[in-house]
């Protein structure tokens, strides 16, 4: 049994043990969804590190790529400081980076020269394609041994699940 399993199945036992009531309550899938979106995470940390890059640098090029079917791939700051969540301030600081690194480049917009489009330079690109590949192949192993039947289940209950929790404030 893999260390981390022995891992988990002791802060299960510990929780049981030591915390009975809330351990009542407590539902084991929340664990372990976020061991595997921990997992997940790690797996795009590394295939970033290893290109001198950051998760969230990630997540920016992914979604600039998603922004179009074919090039160039562009979007304006505003829509990725509103896409990705990201401050003004850290979504400049991103930019820079990425930029210094000749992932992406700034446009000025043809329609009003104060906008600047944020576009995917060709070596952005191949990089984006490329981790998306490897993580695409991550996926496929993680997910070995189960049906297209089980992967579509499994897929409509963590999308009710989302759903649940995106829909709720809770406290």
């Amino acid at each position: 049994m893999p260390h981390t399993q022995l891992q988990f199945d002791n802060f299960i036992r510990l929780m049981e043990k030591n915390w009975s009531n809330a351990f009542q309550g407590l539902y084991l899938l929340f664990p372990r969804v976020e061991r595997i979106a921990k997992n997940i995470d790690s797996h795009i940390c590394k295939s970033m590190s290893e290109r001198g890059l950051l998760t969230s640098d990630f997540h920016l090029i992914t979604a600039i790529r998603r922004s179009k079917s074919s090039p160039p791939y562009e979007l304006k700051p505003s829509e990725l400081c509103n896409y990705m969540l990201f401050s003004w301030g850290g979504l400049t600081k991103a930019m820079k980076r990425l930029e210094s690194k000749g992932i992406i480049t700034r446009i000025n917009c043809d329609d009003d020269k104060r906008i600047c489009m944020i576009r995917l330079t060709e070596q952005g690109l191949d990089i984006v394609d490329q981790s998306v590949m490897e993580l695409q192949n991550i996926q496929q192993q993680l997910l070995t041994g189960f049906t297209a039947e089980e992967i579509a289940l499994l897929d409509k209950l963590l999308a009710k699940l989302l759903n649940n929790i995106e829909s709720r404030q809770l406290p």
